[in-house]
């Protein structure tokens, strides 16, 4: 990976993981083949063993655009001999990628605006203080019909470490994101865990640099996929999701010694907003608004205005 450092033309690699795609990977591709760019454009595509026709039609587009498509077809599946996602990305793809630029959207999303990608790497070529650039998303149903967008602001504006942290992921998705490749692959181990990869690298980022947000709908969320965690219904158990709950708070009370508390308050604030939830969460409800009312009564608004939502 020493290359990363010495790059200095504007090269953009795209890295697509899929598995078991077949109904959506041709919306996937499509969207890569869309892109009108003057930069040197690239997508690595990597099947993690899928047992549908994904593998086919991967080769289809091979063959049709080989300069455009690096595919990987594994035999094994990688997701399942690893403890972390993160860990076979770094031993698998990280060697493969020499590029300037790193984007991502896994093979059940689409980018839906074919200037995404000159976008981007305009504002960060004209902007070197700035180290993520981000968009808006679209979130569409199982059958690619519009749902709703994620942020739902047209204005282009600047997010920080406050944002990221408050927000929860609601700002952007890991589809928009556009950054230098070795803020991804050469991330430090304590900005990972086992899920919500791309809300802790944005963290990292956000101890980095600045973080800009373009407001346009330039790609698409697909919620309801059964071979995706959102369109699985949350089984866990109800010590899972504790032991989940306790690595999240792990994990902000550490990057909170690794920054020396710099952003102390606004870590301290998504702390107990967990903590509130993990009460509720747990039938505590007396405990929860006692000890965190404004919280408390913030998720549980949220619940019902869900629940209201789904009825109408």
């Amino acid at each position: 990976m020493s290359e990363l450092q010495e790059s200095k033309q504007a090269s953009v690699c795209a890295l697509c993981v899929t598995y078991n795609h077949e109904k959506f990977i041709r919306k996937t591709l499509d969207g890569f083949v869309a892109q009108k760019t003057t930069y040197p454009f690239r997508v690595i595509v990597h099947d993690d063993a899928s047992t549908d026709s994904t593998p086919e039609i991967m080769r289809e587009y091979e063959a049709k655009y080989p300069d455009l498509f690096t595919m990987i077809y594994e035999t094994e599946n990688q997701f399942s001999k690893h403890n972390q996602t993160w860990q076979w990305m770094r031993e698998l793809v990280a060697p493969m990628i020499h590029e300037k630029y790193f984007m991502t959207c896994d093979g059940d999303d689409y980018w839906c605006d074919p200037e995404k990608v000159q976008l981007e790497v305009d504002f960060l070529e004209n902007h070197p203080d700035y180290v993520l650039c981000v968009h808006d998303t679209m979130f569409v149903n199982f059958d690619g019909e519009n749902v709703r967008r994620l942020n739902g602001s047209d204005k282009d504006h600047d997010l920080d470490m406050k944002d990221i942290l408050m927000n929860w992921g609601h700002d952007f998705h890991s589809t928009s994101t556009c950054m230098k490749t070795e803020i991804n692959f050469k991330r430090p181990n304590e900005f990972f865990m086992t899920v919500c990869d791309d809300w802790t690298l944005a963290i990292y980022a956000a101890t980095l640099g600045k973080i800009h947000y373009i407001g346009r709908v330039m790609s698409c969320f697909r919620k309801g996929n059964p071979n995706s965690l959102t369109g699985k219904p949350d089984t866990r158990k109800p010590s899972e999701i504790k032991d989940f709950a306790k690595d999240t708070l792990d994990f902000l009370r550490n990057i909170n010694e690794y920054t020396n508390r710099k952003y102390d308050t606004y870590f301290r604030k998504r702390i107990r907003s967990i903590e509130s939830l993990g009460l509720l969460r747990q039938h505590k409800f007396l405990k929860a608004l006692v000890k965190y009312p404004y919280y408390s009564a913030k998720h549980l608004a949220g619940d019902l205005l869900r629940k209201f939502n789904m009825m109408y």
